[in-house]
């Protein structure tokens, strides 16, 4: 198998640089959440793991392709989920009782 590691805007490499299904998987490992803004599933300030990063992330994932988001914050993955399940082309998951959301891709 072929391993890039890309550094950058995200958004924009994949937007502007993958063709469209070419990727089996997305890895982000750890982003760095924005500021909570209270006890809500809401953040003060845009970050990169919005509507249009998820819009491109599937854009690029091949059939059966994967969208992999690791995170230690309870409240950014919840917000993370929120945000993915918005998006039709993703699928609710259950792992342990707890809901994730994953994609099946182009």
């Amino acid at each position: 198998g072929n391993l890039a590691f890309l550094c950058g805007d995200a958004l924009a490499i994949l937007r502007d640089k993958v063709p469209p299904a070419s990727v089996t998987r997305i890895i982000v490992s750890h982003p760095e959440p924005p500021q909570q803004k209270n006890t809500t599933l809401e953040s003060q300030a845009a970050h990169l793991l919005m509507g249009p990063f998820f819009d491109a992330a599937y854009q690029c994932l091949g059939p059966c392709g994967t969208l992999c988001i690791v995170t230690d914050s309870l409240w950014y993955g919840q917000l993370l989920c929120e945000i993915a399940s918005k998006h039709k082309e993703f699928v609710p998951l259950v792992m342990g009782g707890r809901k994730l959301v994953g994609a099946a891709g182009g």
